[in-house]
């Protein structure tokens, strides 16, 4: 497992430079500094089967609007074909998302997967999350197989497309 990817890896998964046999690169480990819900889990702990690890902030108001009512039908839909992993990770304001503030938040947004609160933005930096959502999908060998940006309908349809595409292969 790698300590974090770098940026040429996401603009070549980004790209669409690796073919499905591609050399992917693997995932990076989270750093979590809490688990607000389920866990604890690792990476590696998941491996066979896919990895879906959706990095948000209850501050982004497309996390909150549109990411995570989506996730929540995938997890219904996908069941336990699929692992998701919420990390709230802060890129500003740390004092007003700490561990209580974000689990306070997290309640009346129905999220049946485990999530965790980012070890100071050392999740999101691993992954090059230049912002909120930011999702990475992870094979079930550990390897990042793309990474999303944004909760617009367009990337939340790739995000589907991804993850129906990589579901099929097992």
């Amino acid at each position: 497992m790698a300590d974090e990817l770098t940026i040429d890896e996401v603009q070549a998964l980004n790209a669409g430079r690796y073919d499905l046999s591609g050399d992917f690169p693997a995932a990076p480990p989270l750093a979590v500094a809490a688990w607000l819900q389920g866990g604890p889990l690792t990476l590696d702990a998941l491996c066979g089967r896919p990895v879906l690890v959706h990095l948000f902030s209850i501050q982004c108001p497309g996390c909150v609007a549109r990411s995570i009512p989506h996730l929540n039908r995938l997890h219904d839909l996908f069941g336990s074909d699929l692992a998701i992993i919420g990390v709230n990770t802060v890129f500003e304001n740390p004092e007003r998302q700490t561990a209580d503030t974000v689990a306070a938040a997290l309640e009346p947004l129905g999220i049946e997967y485990p999530v965790a609160l980012d070890e100071g933005y050392e999740t999101a930096r691993r992954f090059k999350a230049p912002g909120t959502p930011t999702h990475a999908i992870i094979d079930p060998a550990g390897r990042v197989r793309r990474v999303l940006y944004g909760s617009l309908p367009g990337n939340l349809q790739r995000l589907d497309y991804a993850l129906q595409a990589l579901i099929s292969e097992q």
